[in-house]
């Protein structure tokens, strides 16, 4: 009776200092820097930089994000025009301005893959103008 009794109070103090299960693996959704603003000018600009706060709890070599990049709003593969798996330490990736055209509306998504655990996407959608 008293090793059933250490048992229970055993169990009640784990789940008093234990995270929930799977806490340790959860991944957050990335936190997206820029562009950030309804409307993105890239007159004279070849290049347009993407920034996120990379996030290196998780570290390791199966560690990496996704970068994709849709037409309008929806984030589907009908809409999708690019897409790139970057390195977990990168917080940013480069891309030529070519693929946006004047006046639309396109949606960057980035995704953070740990294992095989998957964050949400942190995602922002910007008209572009040229």
């Amino acid at each position: 009776m008293k090793a059933l009794k250490r048992i229970i109070v055993f169990l009640f103090l784990l789940t008093i200092f234990l995270p929930p299960a799977g806490y340790a693996d959860q991944v957050g959704r990335p936190v997206l820097l820029s562009p950030n603003s309804e409307e993105v000018v890239l007159t004279g600009q070849d290049t347009l930089e993407f920034r996120w706060l990379a996030d290196l709890r998780h570290y390791n070599n199966r560690d990496y994000y996704n970068f994709r990049i849709y037409k309008g709003y929806q984030m589907i593969a009908d809409t999708l025009i690019f897409k790139q798996k970057l390195p977990a330490h990168t917080g940013h990736f480069t891309m030529d301005t070519g693929i946006f055209a004047n006046g639309q509306i396109y949606t960057w998504a980035v995704r953070h893959i740990v294992g095989i655990e998957k964050s949400d996407k942190g995602h922002h959608s910007f008209k572009a103008v040229k």
